[in-house]
């Protein structure tokens, strides 16, 4: 039960994190991951690294419910999916608006 509840609180932050991002205000993103983006793409750049963040957060809750429903001997696999997709989706938001990670 202990790691249900572990999930579903980071799960929340990171949605909260997500929606925060994904309304276009970046302001949770450390400054250095967006020095290099243009201030027309910010909103852009905060949209898809918000959707990076909710992904994962969406991903830990259903794991957990996964976990609530069938047991704590299932395997995650919600939630390697979800990891799969928040470094895809910020790979592509760091290699598109941020032309790179350095």
């Amino acid at each position: 039960m202990k790691k249900e509840i572990i999930l579903i609180v980071i799960g929340l932050i990171l949605c909260v994190v997500g929606l925060t991002n994904r309304n276009g205000k970046p302001s949770v993103i450390h400054w250095y991951n967006y020095a290099k983006v243009s201030e027309s793409d910010r909103p852009k750049y905060g949209r898809a690294m918000g959707n990076a963040v909710l992904s994962l957060g969406c991903a830990m809750l259903l794991t957990s419910v996964q976990f609530l429903l069938f047991g704590p001997d299932q395997i995650p696999v919600l939630l390697g999916f979800g990891a799969a997709s928040c470094m895809a989706l910020t790979l592509h938001a760091q290699l598109v608006y941020n032309k790179g990670f350095l």
